[in-house]
């Protein structure tokens, strides 16, 4: 089986203004993308984090518009639009703590990639193909549906430090998830098949 790829040189630890911009100098971010806040993606999951988590956690959501911003806990969390500037994006990615992916069924989700590339540890559910990019190193995966041990997953992974996770998602992005080898996997099948022929 050959992995889907990102783009390593966007997808990368990158400096920004990020936590100053939305005042979280003193806040550990949990990021998480909610593109149609859709019950599939595990909505439901991600909007009873705040109020289990300590007041010095903010859930940030990426990808929602004005009217499901009204929807959102008003008390830690925070709604980012849509950006389709996949810069700006690893700039969400390298500035959060960790990235939540409580999705019910993914097949292998980009989104993982893309939070690892940026050194940015993903704790996610297990279910599809969401675990597959993670493992002890970059992450931890909870039962899916589990809202307790997905709470209990963000606290160990404050409480062990991105600083502790990082080497290792970038280590796995670069040598798993690079667009750029993982193409060449393609054509290295497609002469075997021709030869085969």
């Amino acid at each position: 089986m050959i992995n889907n790829g990102i783009d390593l040189s966007v997808f990368k630890p990158l400096e920004s203004n990020f936590r100053e911009k939305h005042n979280l100098q003193n806040k550990t971010i949990v990021l998480a993308m909610a593109m149609k806040l859709s019950k599939q993606k595990g909505i439901e999951y991600l909007l009873q984090l705040p109020d289990l988590l300590p007041d010095d956690y903010c859930l940030v959501l990426v990808g929602i518009n004005e009217n499901q911003r009204k929807l959102l806990p008003k008390n830690n969390c925070i709604g980012i639009t849509k950006t389709n500037n996949a810069v700006e994006l690893a700039e969400i990615y390298s500035a959060a703590d960790m990235f939540v992916n409580p999705t019910l069924g993914d097949n292998f989700p980009t989104t993982n990639l893309e939070a690892l590339a940026c050194g940015t540890p993903v704790i996610t559910f297990r279910t599809g193909g969401s675990p597959e990019s993670v493992d002890d190193n970059v992450g931890i995966v909870v039962a899916k549906g589990n809202l307790d041990e997905l709470v209990n997953a963000i606290i160990k992974v404050r409480e062990k430090g991105k600083l502790s996770y990082s080497s290792y998602c970038i280590a796995k992005a670069s040598q798993s998830y690079n667009k750029e080898k993982q193409a060449l996997k393609y054509i290295d099948v497609y002469k075997e098949n021709v030869k085969a022929k």
